[in-house]
Order: C-alpha cells, then structure tokens, then sequence
C-alpha cells in the first residue's frame, strides 16, 4: 500500500512540474458491471445501472498542436447493482458491491473538429486502479409454503469485502470539449471505461462467487488552473 501512494504522490509531482495544463477533475455517472452468461444459467440475472463519482488532478501534456498526453490520478467509484432470482425456485435477492480505487488514468487526446467556436477532441488510453476499500450489501427473501399457507423469509447480510482483487485494469475512450472561448477555464468530458480484469464478487453462503469486471459511463467536469 505504501509503494502503490509513493508511486501515486510521484506521478501527481511530476505532472506540474512539467505539465501544460493543470487542474481538478469532477464528475459522475453510472457503473454497470457485466459477466459471462454461462456463470448465470440458473438464474435470471438483472444488472442494474449503478450511480457512481469520481475526483482528482489532471495534468496535459502538450505533444503537437492538435495532439496532447494527458495524465491523472482520481479517486473513482464503481461497482454493480443486480437483481437476482433463482429459477424454479422461490428465492429473490438484491445484491449490491460498492467499490472504492485510487485510479491512474494515461490518455492521448487529440482535435476532431470544430463546432462553430467549440473545440471537440477525441481520446483513447487505460487506467490502472488499486482497490482501497470494498463493500457488499444483501437484501433478499424466501418464500416457504403453499399458496394457502405461505411465510416469507428475509435475507440480509452487509460486510466490509476481503481479499477481493487488488487492482483492475479498463481501456478508456469518449470525447471532450472546453469553455476557453467563452472565457471560462472549464471542459465538459464523457469517458467510458472498459475493465478487462475479471474479479471474483460473492455472492451468498454456499453459493458459487459470480465473476464480474468493472464498466463505466462518466460525465465530468474538468477545471484548469493555468494554461
């Protein structure tokens, strides 16, 4: 843990000291993890969109006119919301995993084209992300009897995740813009994150984990502080 943040606070110092842009990054939206369809052949699976956050320091690095480097460190948000029913059988249950990471994002950002007086640029890159914290949360029922005489049985359970994967790996692409003509030092970005990483969640008592990795679809707010 202690090399992960040494390596973390080195890239943050040499990004403004040497970089073109600086500034803070804001923003939000919805996690929505996805699995193979083989692991779920018993149940009928519903993943739901997740609301997710995420905050940090960029740093841009000029590379040709059109073109730049673009380096962050972000504290991000993801993690999955389902839905799960066990088939022919009457067993329901919500299970949700929040999960926590100091995110390290790499991005080539290069201009597509202009809109009047707005800028649109383009990029393509990956992150590597090192968990910090992990939750899981079971809200569940069973129902036991007849239909004349039935009961319901709750299930919950809420625990602090171990041993679950340290790090995950996404590729990332989406599209950018910026207010610098209107005088205001603000870009408007959406990015989409793609983890090729497969981590292990679990999922309830004696039942098998489900095999999971991490996507993102995020709306952010990019404020610079000198250019």
């Amino acid at each position: 843990m202690v090399r992960i943040l040494l390596i973390i606070f080195y890239l943050a110092f040499t990004s403004v000291m040497f970089s073109t842009d600086f500034g803070l990054s804001l923003g939000g939206g919805l996690a929505q993890a996805y699995g193979s369809k083989e692991q779920a052949v018993d149940y009928d699976i519903d993943i739901k969109p997740y609301p997710v956050f995420r905050a940090g320091l960029f740093a841009e690095y000029l590379i040709t006119d059109n073109m730049s480097l673009v380096q962050e460190v972000i504290y991000s948000q993801k993690g999955s919301k389902q839905t799960i029913k066990v088939k022919d059988q009457p067993v329901n249950f919500d299970l949700q995993y929040d999960l926590y990471y100091i995110e390290v994002p790499f991005l080539i950002k290069y201009d597509l084209f202009k809109l009047n007086q707005t800028q649109i640029r383009s990029f393509v890159g990956f992150s590597f992300s090192y968990l910090l914290d992990a939750y899981y949360d079971l809200d569940g029922s069973v129902q036991i009897g007849t239909d004349d005489d039935m009961s319901i049985v709750t299930l919950q359970d809420s625990y602090r995740m171990k041993n679950l994967d340290e790090f995950d790996y996404s590729l990332l692409y989406g599209f950018s813009t910026d207010l610098q003509h209107l005088g205001i030092p603000i870009g408007l970005e959406y990015r989409f994150s793609l983890s090729w990483y497969k981590i292990n969640f679990p999922t309830y008592s004696d039942m098998e984990p489900v095999v999971l990795s991490n996507q993102s679809h995020i709306l952010t707010f990019n404020y610079k502080f000198w250019n």
